[in-house]
């Protein structure tokens, strides 16, 4: 027979498994909002932390930008730089050679070939002025007027009616040769600085 105290228990029994039944049940819930908050949270935190790595990125590549074009700029004065150099030296050279030559004997043929070619197309010598450096004042035979210039490097200049000059002197030489340089060592290094440019 079951006896007042065996229903207690068992009444205590079925009480104490509601209650752990409905603790269990508040426990599951309270773990499935606990976990919903946490996936929430780490959802927030992941998306705060791809803003941040983005405007990192976004940073270091305009700083890397800048950087690159610095670095571009510099190679391009750099080679600016060279080319002035390159063209200076070889300039240089080519005076010291035409300078050279004007103190030869070719120099003197090619004198009075290029002065008889251009007086040659003058008729009327007398408002003639003729410029040249003291060494080729012997290689003058015209009766114009002679003026010493020592500026030139060699050759003659002419100036007609004190208005119109026409230069036949090796500085005018030099300047041709010189633009011929100037677009020679351009294109000889434009494939470097054409790279950098294009970029």
């Amino acid at each position: 027979m079951t006896t007042v105290e065996t229903k207690i228990k068992v009444f205590e029994r079925m009480i104490l498994e509601k209650d752990l039944f409905d603790a269990r049940k508040k426990l599951g819930v309270a773990i499935s909002q606990n976990e919903s908050a946490v996936a929430e949270a780490k959802k927030t935190c992941l998306h705060q932390r791809e803003e941040y790595l983005k405007q990192i990125k976004e940073k270091a590549m305009a700083d890397q930008v800048k950087i690159v074009l610095k670095a571009k700029e510099e190679a391009k004065q750099q080679i600016l730089r060279k080319k002035q150099e390159l063209l200076e030296k070889m300039n240089g050279q080519v005076i010291q050679k035409m300078e050279a030559f004007a103190d030869t004997d070719a120099y003197a043929d090619y004198f009075l070939q290029r002065f008889e070619m251009a007086m040659a197309e003058f008729q009327e010598k007398a408002d003639l002025l003729i410029g040249v450096r003291t060494k080729d004042l012997n290689l003058i035979k015209e009766k114009s007027s002679v003026v010493v210039d020592e500026t030139i490097i060699g050759g003659f200049y002419l100036i007609q009616s004190k208005k119109v000059k026409y230069d036949y002197t090796l500085n005018r030489e030099v300047e041709s040769v010189r633009d011929e340089l100037g677009l020679a060592i351009h294109a000889l290094l434009q494939p470097i600085g054409g790279e950098a440019s294009r970029e």
